[in-house]
């Protein structure tokens, strides 16, 4: 029977961590996008 590293299970737990990360900020990026657009908000209006 092999022995675990305890560093492996931080750097997988770390890699999963990242990718959900990742993965919930590009929806909530998605999300805010959507109803930017959905509210016809302008960027060049809002910038003058």
């Amino acid at each position: 029977m092999e022995t675990r590293d305890p560093e492996d299970e931080f750097i997988r737990w770390l890699i999963l961590l990242a990718a959900t990360g990742t993965a919930i900020g590009l929806f909530i990026g998605a999300v805010v996008i959507t109803v930017l657009v959905s509210a016809n908000f302008n960027v060049l209006n809002w910038m003058e």
